[in-house]
């Protein structure tokens, strides 16, 4: 959850108009092996039957109102960053 933490609750700040754009900048910037620490961590998260909504709502400065919402939403932003820059 640190990647979310820290790059999606201040996003429109920093100038970046889509989660895609986010997860782009993150792996312009960041070393391989934490980009697949981020990743790790979100196939965790996702192969949980629950996800822990109030934690992820937090970090993310979101709200999900059903557990499929954000377990789209993270699949989203799990699958952006897995794919080829």
């Amino acid at each position: 959850m640190d990647f979310i933490a820290a790059w999606f609750p201040d996003a429109d700040l920093m100038g970046f108009e889509t989660d895609e754009v986010v997860v782009k900048r993150y792996r312009e910037v960041t070393p391989a092996e934490e980009v697949q620490k981020s990743l790790d961590e979100l196939d965790d998260m996702l192969s949980k039957d629950t996800l822990p909504l109030e934690l992820i709502d937090d970090r993310a400065w979101r709200t999900f109102d059903h557990q499929e919402e954000a377990r789209e939403w993270l699949t989203t932003i799990r699958n952006a960053l897995a794919s080829p820059v």
